[in-house]
């Protein structure tokens, strides 16, 4: 069963969002070793420089590979990744154990993303829209797209 890691900057505050994570988690625990792990977003002024800003961005993302396991299949998500649809995904996800990995490391920065350094460090950066998600949010159809890619994967039936 592959161990998948959610390493997400910042913690969910609105209960539906939790109830949502929460409902995918539990489906999901069918098909992989899930779990969801948060790391402090970095407080800024109320008006940063781009350069704090960019520190800010640096030192989550440092927080990230230092809790991201050895030997993992690292993705970055980022707006600029590379897109594929559900199917695509789920072949993705199904090569990762053929690539010698039994862990993949999903990586979700805080509301200024994550650092172009990191992102050269990951195995892939992906993408799921041009359009812009809240990164809580984000976090549910990020859970929702792995319990799609199980079914795929298992040829199991799911809602379209």
């Amino acid at each position: 069963m592959l161990r998948i890691d959610i390493i997400a900057v910042g913690s969910i505050k609105e209960s539906f969002l939790q109830q949502a994570c929460l409902e995918y988690l539990k489906r999901n625990r069918k098909y992989y070793q899930i779990q969801i792990l948060e790391i402090k977003e970095e407080s800024q002024p109320s008006n940063p420089s781009p350069q704090q800003v960019l520190d800010g961005i640096e030192k989550e993302s440092n927080r990230i590979l230092e809790n991201t396991r050895e030997k993992s299949y690292l993705i970055g998500l980022t707006p600029k990744g590379s897109k594929v649809d559900s199917t695509a995904f789920a072949q993705l996800i199904d090569q990762i154990p053929m690539k010698g990995y039994s862990c993949c490391t999903f990586a979700i920065g805080g509301s200024n993303g994550l650092s172009e350094l990191f992102l050269a460090q990951c195995h892939l950066s992906l993408s799921f829209s041009d359009m812009t998600f809240p990164h809580q949010l984000f976090r549910v159809l990020l859970l929702e797209q792995l319990f799609r890619s199980a079914k795929i994967n298992h040829h199991e039936p799911y809602h379209k």
